[in-house]
């Protein structure tokens, strides 16, 4: 509850509290392209106090933090609107293209138009209007260097028009990301590694080295985020440092709220978030003035991923080998069922003859079941009350001397398999490391192992170890049905989690 009470708080903090105290330290009117990182940061980055390089969507991640597109696992499209101050506009398209759950592609375009001004000759003669255009195409790629960090590169192409002048630029962004745990994301940001140079007449503007560093923290999982910013930019020329906080509350269902601060301005804002859409809307309070924007997300997969797609070839290779065997089952049947009634016929006589027998036999034939389940100490019993009846039984002799050498064994394959149907996978699991090389049955209790593991790593949701248990099962036998089953819930599971 005093969770709830402190991020109200905050957000409702964000529309009264004056914002003086949090303008720029230093009067530099702005660095070149320091649009790109105040205006297109995303409505929720916005409501969090400008926290990007951690805590951004995926999908406006090639504008401050390409590393963030990886291991999304769904197409994303972005659109947002800023009005700006004086009566400019500020929009932003931006999509996310996941080829892998461990590869990424993003696309982005900015426009940037400021509000008209005055244009006036030398003695002060009217001569029209004229404003400022900006126009930014962002391509980036992100990739996973490992399970848990991933990396990213965005090149950029800069358009500046300005009263018939006009110019093109291109720079070069790089970021990445490591998360020590499920709650905790460390990001790293260097903007303008390859800065763009535009030139405007006899005036040329180099946009600045700009580093940042970022955190994001869910102390609560999903109800509670915490971020934060440090950056220091221009490090050759001005050097300013910068900084910005951020909370995000879980309020209800899909219901969000949102507020923060920065080294120029107080905010706060609204998100409404499903499976498929997003919404969100930030208010931002400087000695400028208020700000607005609002921003929508759509979340779709269009393409499955290359391991989807490795799946649904085993699936349909699996699907095609059923068929043909239900085609030879039914065939083998017919010729079963009718040697089967020729051998019946011929039997019948002698079925007759056996009756006196007929106890002993169904004896031994219920212990053979016993042997076949690897019920091996009832079969035992039954086989000592045979001989106790009948001592010069041959084939009771021959059973109950395959049932003692199978007791002598430590391992037991049918012991392995009731473990393992009845839900006690440790057990099972422990009983199948005792199979020897030689044994029979040794490769399917290799299998029966790796499965016993990958259902214990999945009830404790440890779902990237199940999928590398099943995944060892499939390279020595691709089409095992079982595996490939738990596979696609593992993968489910895993992307539902995160």
């Amino acid at each position: 509850m005093w969770i709830k009470t402190a991020v109200t708080f905050l957000f409702f903090a964000a529309l009264t509290v004056p914002a003086g105290a949090y303008g720029p330290a230093v009067a530099d009117g702005g660095l070149p392209g320091e649009f790109l990182s105040y205006f297109s940061v995303s409505p929720r980055s916005q409501a969090m106090g400008g926290t990007s390089a951690a805590a951004s969507e995926g999908v406006y991640g090639s504008f401050h933090n390409p590393s963030l597109m990886a291991g999304v696992g769904k197409h994303r499209l972005g659109a947002m609107f800023t009005p700006l101050l004086g009566g400019g506009t500020c929009g932003i398209l931006s999509y996310s293209y996941p080829f892998s759950l461990s590869h990424a592609a993003g696309l982005g375009l900015a426009s940037y138009n400021s509000a008209y001004a005055v244009k006036r000759n030398a003695w002060g003669g009217y001569e029209g209007e004229f404003n400022e255009r900006k126009t930014v195409l962002v391509m980036s790629a992100s990739h996973r260097a490992g399970e848990k960090t991933r990396i990213g590169e965005s090149v950029k192409v800069v358009i500046q028009e300005m009263d018939g002048y006009s110019d093109t630029a291109v720079g070069l962004d790089a970021g990445a990301d490591f998360s020590p745990s499920e709650k905790v994301r460390l990001a790293l940001f260097v903007q303008n590694i390859i800065p763009p140079a535009l030139r405007l007449k006899n005036r040329t503007d180099t946009f600045p080295l700009n580093i940042s560093i970022g955190g994001r923290v869910l102390p609560y999982g999903e109800r509670l985020v915490l971020a934060s910013d440090f950056g220091l930019w221009d490090p050759a020329g001005q050097s300013t440092f910068r900084w910005a906080l951020g909370g995000e509350f879980k309020v209800t269902g899909g219901l969000y709220a949102r507020a923060g601060l920065n080294y120029k301005n107080l905010s706060c804002g609204l998100g409404i978030e499903t499976d498929i859409f997003g919404f969100s809307y930030a208010l931002r309070y400087s000695d400028a003035g208020l700000m607005h924007s609002v921003g929508t997300t759509y979340m779709f997969s269009m393409l499955p991923s290359a391991r989807e797609i490795e799946i649904a070839r085993r699936e349909r290779l699996l699907k095609e080998k059923e068929k043909a065997f239900e085609e030879w089952k039914k065939e083998r049947r017919k010729l079963f069922t009718r040697g089967l009634q020729e051998r019946y016929s011929q039997l019948e006589e002698e079925i007759k003859q056996a009756r006196l027998k007929s106890d002993r036999l169904e004896s031994l034939i219920e212990a053979a079941r016993m042997i076949n389940r690897g019920d091996y100490e009832a079969a035992e019993k039954a086989l000592g009350r045979i001989l106790q009846a009948s001592p010069d039984d041959k084939d009771a002799s021959v059973m109950l001397g395959i049932v003692e050498d199978e007791l002598r064994r430590d391992f037991s394959f049918g012991r392995m398999t009731r473990f393992y149907n009845d839900g006690q996978y440790r057990e099972a699991a422990h009983e199948a490391t005792k199979a020897p090389s030689s044994h029979p049955q040794y490769l399917q209790a290799r299998i029966l192992l790796q499965l016993s593991l990958a259902r214990i790593d999945i009830l404790e949701e440890n779902f990237e170890s199940a999928v590398r248990h099943l995944e060892e099962i499939l390279e020595a036998e691709p089409d095992n049905s079982a595996a490939l089953s738990l596979l696609r819930r593992a993968l489910r599971l895993m992307e539902i989690t995160r």
